[in-house]
């Protein structure tokens, strides 16, 4: 990666504060230049100081961002003005109709500022337990519900504007509504439920942190733990006459694990 584009690229992994994501890089490898005129960037800062000009680099992100427990709470800020949808692909497989999300800086990320709870764990319609896609419901802070409100009165808004674009004809506010399929889920027996999904396994399998910023094995339980999760809210699904957005939880930070008495 060109040096000069490493603070662009930094700040498109997520809406996070720039200095405290280099804290977390670890230079593997890095590609110098002779040169006679070395003016080049390195972060905002020119330098014609050098015999040689930095060009690439090889880097690692060391831990999560929201290991610091003090600076966790900026993390939660992101703006719907910045969120743009892609015109609409159909897979060649399934025929699923999809559209991939964005913002200014890069993808969609949420990241709480508290733990929630997953009251069932990771299920799924057919209850494989080897399936690689599970569900995973979020019971949702007040705070938390209030930013998914947001994002759905957003969706909604922007879905009716662009409905000839993504849909391939004109719908109001109103038939938006009555197709759009909130990831939230209220009922009177639980708090508002946040729908989400994991990946068990494979390439883009969900990652585990401890409170410090330390990888974990997967849980093979996810009942009633409390975690903070990292959440990219990837792209618009459209089924038929019905439509909303696919959550990933791409990496889960695990704050309590409900203690099992043994039965002997």
């Amino acid at each position: 990666m060109p040096l000069h584009r490493v603070y662009g690229r930094l700040k498109g992994l997520a809406e996070f504060p720039v200095d405290l994501l280099l804290s977390r890089i670890q230079i593997i490898q890095i590609r110098i230049q002779l040169s006679a005129s070395c003016s080049t960037y390195v972060g905002h800062r020119a330098s014609a100081q050098l015999p040689w000009v930095p060009t690439h680099a090889v880097l690692r992100l060391l831990a999560p961002p929201w290991s610091d427990e003090k600076k966790r709470d900026v993390y939660i800020k992101m703006s719907t003005q910045t969120y743009e949808l892609a015109d609409v692909h159909v897979s060649a497989a399934k025929g699923a109709k999809s559209a991939l999300l964005s913002c200014k800086t890069g993808p969609v990320v949420f990241i709480g500022t508290k733990a929630c709870e997953a009251p069932f764990g990771a299920t799924n319609f057919d209850r494989d337990v080897t399936a690689v896609r599970q569900n995973l419901e979020l019971r949702l802070s007040p705070e938390q519900e209030k930013y998914f409100s947001e994002f759905d009165a957003w969706a909604v808004e922007y879905l009716s504007a662009n409905s000839d674009r993504l849909f391939k004809k004109q719908l109001t506010v109103a038939q938006i509504k009555e197709s759009y399929h909130s990831p939230v889920k209220h009922t009177e027996k639980y708090d508002p439920l946040l729908r989400t999904k994991v990946n068990m396994s494979g390439p883009r399998a969900t990652r585990y942190w401890d409170t410090e910023g330390k990888p974990l094995p997967p849980l093979a339980c996810l009942k009633g733990v409390r975690l903070i999760p990292r959440l990219q809210v990837s792209h618009l699904w459209i089924m038929g006459a019905s439509c909303g957005f696919a959550i990933n939880a791409t990496d889960l930070q695990i704050e309590e694990v409900p203690v099992v008495e043994c039965p002997f």
